[in-house]
């Protein structure tokens, strides 16, 4: 076989015939270039494959060394992984949470307990209603006993007194016993009606003149305004034809709505005449 040094210089190599290299005798140094050269193994005469970067190896059977991933561990890590993306929703990871510890709190509210009358100034935190009031300045407790229950300070140190009462009939405050002044209404021309109060009272006169040629009828009525025709009147009388007419009520007589007087062609109910009436009231 032959080969090179780095110099281009060509050596010979010898072999023996059990393709063993004899000795050359040759000491060399530097890189020695070899050309083509076939490897095969010895059962099939199969070549090995050289490329650009070495030698390639075909590796029937090699132990992995721990902690390889293998198709077996794969797939159990697709599995679990599919498993927690199931308790992922939007952003968030959703917990079931299959049995609860007991959860021990610490906290400085005491033991539950109910309000007692004589209750001591708590130390702890309480939750209750303690009855506090402002001074003006800072809120203080309000004082009582178990007798009294809240002291109220009437005066600047309880000096507020009751006045004694003389002994025997007293009169307080004053009582007004004179009577209620009437009130006057009436109308500025001939009319066919006169309100004479839009609300309750009591009339104590409706008086006035029948200009007609002919004799109409007058009416009263329990109204805040004059009412539609067909109405019923509280009080009806006759009016002689160009004469005065008059109804009084020595005692008053309450109307609940209002008074309403008026004249008309129809006795027992509401027809409206014409404006020729001239009316006057005294109410309450």
């Amino acid at each position: 076989m032959a080969g090179s040094k780095s110099s281009q210089e060509i050596l010979n190599a010898v072999y023996d015939d059990t393709s063993k290299a004899l000795k050359t005798g040759v000491a060399l140094s530097g890189d020695i270039e070899i050309g083509a050269v076939e490897i095969k193994n010895s059962t099939d005469d199969t070549r090995a494959t050289v490329g650009a970067n070495g030698l390639y190896v075909d590796v029937k059977a090699s132990a992995l060394p721990s902690g390889a991933a293998t198709e077996a561990t794969l797939a159990t890590i697709d599995a679990d992984t599919s498993s927690l993306a199931g308790c992922v929703g939007g952003t968030e990871l959703q917990v079931d949470v299959v049995s609860m510890p007991s959860v021990t709190v610490e906290s400085e509210f005491p033991a539950a307990a109910a309000l007692t009358d004589d209750f001591a100034n708590p130390t702890t935190t309480n939750v209750a209603a303690m009855g506090m009031a402002w001074d003006g300045a800072t809120w203080d407790r309000m004082p009582g006993n178990a007798t009294d229950g809240l002291k109220v300070n009437l005066g600047a140190d309880n000096d507020v007194t009751l006045a004694t009462l003389p002994a025997g009939t007293n009169l307080i405050g004053e009582v007004d016993t004179k009577p209620i002044e009437p009130l006057n209404v009436n109308t500025s021309a001939y009319a066919s009606s006169l309100v004479v109060k839009a609300s309750a009272g009591t009339a104590n006169e409706i008086r006035g003149h029948n200009s007609l040629a002919s004799a109409q009828f007058i009416q009263i009525h329990d109204a805040s305004s004059l009412p539609a025709d067909s109405a019923v009147p509280e009080d009806i009388i006759l009016a002689a034809a160009n004469s005065s007419f008059s109804i009084t009520y020595p005692q008053g007589k309450a109307f609940a709505t209002g008074i309403v007087a008026c004249n008309s062609s129809t006795g027992p109910t509401k027809t409206i005449g014409a404006a020729d009436c001239w009316f006057s009231a005294e109410f309450i």
